[in-house]
């Protein structure tokens, strides 16, 4: 009998658009992947909301983001089910970090259903149990496969529709989930 695994790409052999991150090991293998290929060991990390209030999946969030002229602002999203899709290479600059550096910027967007005009919200009110525990695997799985892991408070504009801060201090969240270890 087959597995029903076999067409399942395990390792990271070329760049695709709007894939599945199925869990930390196909993580692990982009991060690898990108280090090597860019000539960078380092990330920042950065995060914010996307405005779903219409239950959109990821491939509509994507047009929607992009109808408001936000192209190319991610690399990974984190659907309402915990998905983590991505949407442009780790190597790619991002509407948030236009401009190269030492460091290999990632930016993550965030499905959620409030406008968040500040940051002093508690994640656990305004997101799901499954985005937080895949937004945790995320954070571990670069700490551990990184020389060095840095998070960035992003603040986003209010004067966009579509897209929103966190909610909730990403810096304070994350030393707590690298904290737990």
């Amino acid at each position: 009998m087959t597995p029903l695994a076999f067409n399942f790409d395990l390792g990271i052999k070329n760049y695709k658009k709007n894939r599945l991150i199925v869990d930390s090991h196909h993580l692990k293998n982009e991060i690898l992947y990108n280090m090597e290929n860019a000539g960078k060991t380092s990330f920042n990390i950065s995060a914010f909301s996307y405005y779903n209030n219409q239950n959109k999946g990821f491939l509509d969030s994507v047009r929607d983001i992009e109808a408001s002229s936000l192209s190319g602002s991610f690399h990974f999203f984190i659907n309402e089910n915990g998905n983590l899709f991505t949407d442009l290479e780790m190597s790619s600059e991002s509407y948030f970090y236009p401009d190269e550096t030492s460091d290999l910027n990632i930016v993550l967007c965030i499905s959620g259903k409030n406008v968040n005009l500040s940051n002093e919200k508690k994640a656990q009110s305004l997101y799901r149990y499954n985005q937080l525990k895949t937004l945790n695997r995320f954070i571990e799985t670069f700490e551990k496969n990184s020389y060095q892991t840095t998070l960035k408070s992003l603040s986003v504009d209010n004067n966009y529709d579509k897209i929103t801060n966190l909610g909730f201090d990403f810096l304070k969240y994350g030393k707590g989930v690298l904290n737990n270890d």
